[in-house]
């Protein structure tokens, strides 16, 4: 699985974790937020295969996960506490979940593409 690296290990209400997290049977895509902790997505993520995943979240509250270039579900009424000192983690320590691979590109925009 290409996923989880930490970009910081001062972890705050504020941050965000996105992590493939075992629910049930299966991992999912997972994002944690302060106020909106264990947003599952729907698509199952298989153990030793590479996947292109992503999510967008806008200000009004509505989360889309992407996996390989295709919205995979939505969720509304998803926020966080706002701060201009927030992290954005890949993985998840809570869940002892880590990087067993690579990241093969990583990118940030600030939009919706």
């Amino acid at each position: 699985m290409a996923l989880a690296l930490i970009f910081s290990a001062a972890v705050t209400p504020k941050d965000f974790h996105l992590s493939a997290k075992k629910n049930g049977s299966d991992y999912f895509l997972n994002l944690y937020t302060a106020n909106n902790p264990n947003i599952y997505d729907t698509t199952p993520i298989l153990l030793n295969t590479w996947y292109m995943v992503g999510f967008t979240l806008k200000n009004n509250g509505d989360l889309i996960f992407y996996v390989n270039g295709t919205a995979s579900s939505t969720h509304s009424s998803v926020s966080r506490t706002n701060s201009s000192i927030a992290h954005f983690i890949i993985g998840d320590a809570r869940h002892k979940l880590g990087i067993v691979g690579n990241i093969g590109e990583l990118k940030f925009y600030n939009r919706v593409l």
